[in-house]
């Protein structure tokens, strides 16, 4: 709320194919998923963090889209931040923080691909 901020977004680390740090945790031996079609799902942790579980890692990104995601969260920023002096932005606002508040009780389940929704 301090930051005044009316969206986020919030992902795990994803170290691409090709990419210096995907060949940095493959020498590390901490790459735990090859298959790539399971890159893409929003919280598929396909490495091993270095000062926390994998489980831990999902389970903070769960955390940090539920707080923020929360209809109380959601209707307190609406609340704080608008003035309403016009009619769009307030409705965008509504429209895309419900529909991150629908993905996030996807993203709690493990059943959310961007990738699949589109």
């Amino acid at each position: 709320m301090e930051n005044k901020l009316d969206f986020v977004d919030f992902n795990n680390l994803c170290p691409y194919p090709g990419t210096m740090l995907y060949d940095k945790l493959q020498k590390q031996g901490r790459i735990l998923v090859k298959d790539r079609s399971k890159y893409f799902a929003m919280n598929n942790v396909v490495f091993q963090p270095k000062l926390m579980s994998v489980e831990d890692l999902e389970n903070g990104c769960v955390w940090a889209w539920k707080q923020s995601y929360s209809s109380r969260s959601i209707f307190k920023r609406f609340l704080l931040r608008h003035n309403f002096t016009s009619w769009f932005h307030p409705i965008a606002y509504l429209l895309v923080n419900l529909e991150n508040k629908k993905g996030m009780s996807k993203l709690a389940k493990k059943e959310w691909n961007p990738m699949e929704d589109t």
